[in-house]
C-alpha cells in the first residue's frame, strides 16, 4: 500500500497498483487534520482504512481527526488518542463532528 500525494492535501490510496480510495488533508504551519478519508467499498473490512492511516502519519507527522459516524469512531478510538473538548476548543473553531478529535502521534 501507498500513499499519492497530489495537490492541495489530496491524496489517493493505492494498493497493488491499483488506487481504492483516498483522502484530503489540511496543513497548515502548525498542524495537520485529516479531513476526509474514503475507502471503495468492495474494499473496506480488509485493514486498508487502518493502514493509511499510520501511513499518513508517516507523511505529515501528528494530526489530528474528527470522527463523522459511530464507525469510524471506534477505529479512531482503537489506534488514536482521544483529546478532551477544552484542548481543542481553544482553536476557536469546530472540527468536532459529533464523536469527539483525536490525534494520531
Amino acid at each position: 500500500m501507498k500513499i499519492i500525494q497530489k495537490n492541495n492535501g489530496l491524496f489517493d490510496i493505492e494498493v497493488g497498483g491499483q488506487v481504492i480510495g483516498g483522502g484530503s488533508m489540511i496543513e497548515d504551519e502548525d498542524s495537520s487534520y485529516l479531513e476526509r478519508l474514503d475507502i471503495d467499498e468492495e474494499h473496506r473490512g480488509k485493514g486498508y482504512g487502518t493502514q493509511a492511516l499510520y501511513l499518513l502519519r508517516d507523511i505529515y507527522g501528528t494530526y489530528y481527526l474528527a470522527a463523522d459516524n459511530a464507525d469510524a469512531k471506534r477505529l479512531y478510538d482503537r489506534i488514536a488518542d482521544e483529546m478532551p473538548q477544552v484542548e481543542y476548543d481553544r482553536w476557536g473553531f469546530a472540527i468536532d463532528q459529533g464523536f469527539g478529535v483525536h490525534v494520531i502521534r
